[in-house]
């Protein structure tokens, strides 16, 4: 098994991983790069999007899903698994970032000769995102499904709605990604379940002492 990283890994913006397993390519999460990263965003992925099995979105935060029409353009063709209120969400922020990138290219090119470069196409259009959202593939938290002979499973982070923790049964063995994890005791969101076994932990570390996951 392998797991590459490519953002959000020495920042806060642009989460994107690759896991290598079983002779499967699984993507988790393509945020946008935002800030002082935003440039980053041109940059490419850093690995053949045609090469993934599947893609699995932790939450609907563009940093952890804003980058996923343009993964489509550049060749990803398998479903993008997340919960139902991920892809309700990401049918409205998608559009909501597609509109503000074609903004920012037409301020661009009319702006032109001030400019000290050409202006850039936006990233992706409306028309992508509402065709990205196609592909996404949306379960019930709790429920196990299979990418190849892996089983995956969501459970609540209580980030906002539809944020997932995780679990993935690789063999004998359990990964478990955190995704971004929310408090407890917080207005409309449920707590944060708990995970209470796994081999491998890959968790946010943003603020470092949330108690909505244990691993023992």
């Amino acid at each position: 098994m392998k797991l590459e990283f490519h953002g959000a890994a020495g920042g806060v913006t642009g989460s994107h991983m690759i896991l290598h397993a079983r002779d499967l390519r699984i993507g988790i999460d393509a945020g946008l790069f935002q800030g002082g990263d935003t440039d980053r965003n041109q940059d490419g992925f850093g690995h053949d999007p045609n090469r993934l099995k599947a893609m699995i979105i932790t939450h609907a935060h563009v940093d952890h899903s804003g980058r996923i029409p343009l993964l489509i353009n550049e060749g990803f063709k398998g479903s993008v698994y997340c919960t139902h209120a991920t892809r309700d969400l990401c049918q409205i922020m998608l559009q909501d970032s597609a509109h503000l990138m074609e903004e920012a290219s037409e301020r661009e090119r009319r702006h032109a000769r001030d400019m000290k470069r050409p202006p850039r196409p936006p990233l992706y259009t409306r028309g992508d995102a509402e065709r990205a959202v196609r592909q996404f593939r949306s379960l019930d938290y709790s429920k196990k499904f299979n990418i190849g002979d892996i089983s995956v499973r969501f459970s609540d982070a209580g980030h906002i709605l539809g944020s997932t923790i995780v679990e993935m049964d690789i063999g004998k063995k359990r990964l478990v990604f955190s995704g971004d994890l929310g408090r407890p005791d917080t207005p409309i969101l449920r707590d944060p379940q708990r995970v209470d076994e796994a081999d491998w932990l890959v968790l946010e570390s943003t603020y470092c002492d949330n108690p909505g996951i244990r691993h023992r």
